[in-house]
């Protein structure tokens, strides 16, 4: 960061702040209040809807707005007021779902439209097979049918092979009017052309009057790239893919060894 304060500190939720289990370790809560007690904003940046990351918004104590479906959405959570939705015509949802189709007719398909979980009875069934306890869709329809409203995102899942063809397609396809993320192997995510984690931290750090020299980004995932890469310092978490770290300048611990309170002491306090 080339002896600029650090300002600013965004970071990914599943895989960095929390651990494999889904836990904020009491040293990484205590890492991220010494950041706000020494004036350091900490911005929460999530695949995740609001309505699964709020409660670790409040748990981590934060009052800054909360980056949502990876950029797509950032919202206050103490008041509820949306400063930004980017969503993608219904019309063209429903494209991504012909395509799909086309690949392999019996994808899991599951839509996010107004922080609602819209999916059909296919998705339903496994979902309801494999998630946690009352993790459930809001809205279970004929996708093609039902589905006319702007879409904030859309996630796909099936094998790696299948997901393989279909990003293929879509990118050749659609990749101007969409953003196509390969979070994992088994899952793909798509959002409005222009959406990223980067996009929404730009707009929260200009709210602030913070420059990007003076943000420092954490991440696991191939949707934190763009975030890492905008930030003054990018840090990637020790267990991240190689393409991950390679966007990064330097790289912690795991998320499972407190990498993201190493890198607060390391990266950020010593800097403010």
């Amino acid at each position: 960061m080339k002896k600029r304060r650090c300002r600013m500190l965004a970071v990914d939720l599943d895989g960095t702040v929390l651990t494999s289990h889904g836990e904020l370790t009491p040293r990484t809560r205590r890492a991220l209040a010494r950041c706000r007690a020494r004036g350091v904003e900490v911005v929460l940046c999530t695949a995740r809807p609001p309505r699964s990351a709020t409660p670790h918004w409040r748990r981590m104590k934060l009052t800054t707005p909360l980056i949502a479906y990876d950029g797509a959405m950032v919202v206050e959570p103490s008041t509820g007021e949306v400063l930004l939705n980017r969503t993608m015509p219904g019309i063209l949802a429903r494209k991504v779902l012909q395509e799909a189709r086309r690949v392999h007719p019996e994808m899991v398909i599951t839509f996010e439209i107004q922080d609602k979980w819209w999916t059909d009875e296919l998705g339903a069934s496994i979902i309801t097979r494999t998630a946690k306890e009352g993790f459930k869709p809001d809205v279970v329809c004929d996708l093609d049918a039902c589905v006319t409203r702007p879409v904030t995102k859309i996630l796909i899942s099936r094998s790696v092979e299948t997901l393989d063809a279909l990003e293929r397609r879509l990118r050749r396809k659609l990749g101007k009017r969409l953003s196509v993320v390969r979070v994992e192997d088994y899952l793909l995510e798509m959002a409005a052309a222009g959406v990223s984690k980067a996009a929404g931290l730009k707009l929260v750090a200009r709210r602030y009057g913070i420059k990007p020299s003076e943000v420092v980004a954490i991440g696991d995932g191939m949707n934190d790239i763009a975030m890492l890469k905008w930030a003054a310092l990018g840090i990637a978490m020790g267990h991240a893919p190689d393409a991950v770290k390679r966007a990064a300048d330097v790289v912690t611990a795991s998320n499972d060894e407190e990498g993201v309170a190493k890198a607060i002491q390391t990266y950020v306090l010593r800097g403010t």
